[in-house]
């Protein structure tokens, strides 16, 4: 499992998922903000994610080899309204 702190997700940053290695089972977005749009994680969670680390080229993940993601939140509702 690979832990994403999320107060400070940003998916529009490129290196958001450089921590993800190919062993990872699982990614958890630990405690997204209450701002959160689940909408933006769709095409991450249903193609695959791109993973892109400092000094290294990006290497794309399918769908298959993307670890499931896991989100926790203190809010019961994340979606923008």
């Amino acid at each position: 499992m690979v832990f994403i702190n999320g107060k400070r997700l940003n998916l529009r940053n490129r290196f958001t998922f450089q921590k993800v290695e190919d062993y990872h089972d699982v990614i958890l977005l630990n405690d997204v903000r209450k701002n959160l749009d689940i909408e933006d994680l769709y095409s991450d969670t249903s193609e695959g994610i791109e993973v892109e680390k400092k000094g290294i080229n990006a290497t794309s993940k399918d769908r298959k080899t993307t670890g499931k993601f896991v989100i926790t939140a203190t809010y019961r509702k994340l979606v923008n309204s």
